[in-house]
């Protein structure tokens, strides 16, 4: 009789642990190291607690585990380039990255005005990407586009 019920309980407890785990990817991505951004470009945790943006085509739920660079543009880039924030308004995302060599910062302002494409990570880079190694080429970018007001004051160095 108590086996019975000791392996009902143990059942039902594997149960709700499996489900919590699935209900977890679709409303709290961010325990899994995983933001969308929208588009479905994510910014997620990396290897040694990097952060990298990755266009992702089949996530889990809300969550992204892996991907295809988009910022840095590839796994070498990955050790020598931290994400640090990434911010997104309805049309646009402004990340904010760090050169670890080189010791500086640099912008980037990603359109997510693309439709459907055939090499999604690609196109990205080549034409919704604008990267910027100065703040006040950055910046000027923002106000041509009208975006300046969701750049974060952290960010003006």
């Amino acid at each position: 009789m108590w086996n019975k019920r000791i392996l009902i309980y143990f059942i039902l407890i594997i149960g709700i642990l499996i489900s919590l785990f699935h209900v977890s990817e679709w409303l709290w991505p961010e325990l899994w190291g995983s933001r969308s951004l929208g588009n479905n470009l994510y910014l997620i945790n990396w290897e040694k607690g990097a952060k990298i943006v990755v266009y992702c085509k089949n996530p889990r739920g809300n969550t992204c585990y892996s991907g295809s660079y988009v910022v840095p543009a590839g796994p070498v880039s990955a050790t020598k380039e931290d994400v640090r924030e990434a911010v997104t308004s309805e049309h646009y995302i402004i990340i904010l990255s760090y050169l670890i060599e080189q010791d500086k910062y640099k912008y980037y302002v990603i359109s997510k005005e693309y439709g459907e494409l055939n090499n999604p990570p690609l196109e990205i880079r080549e034409k919704y990407l604008y990267p910027f190694e100065d703040y006040s080429h950055f910046s000027n970018k923002c106000d041509s586009l009208g975006i300046h007001k969701i750049i974060p004051l952290s960010w003006q160095m």
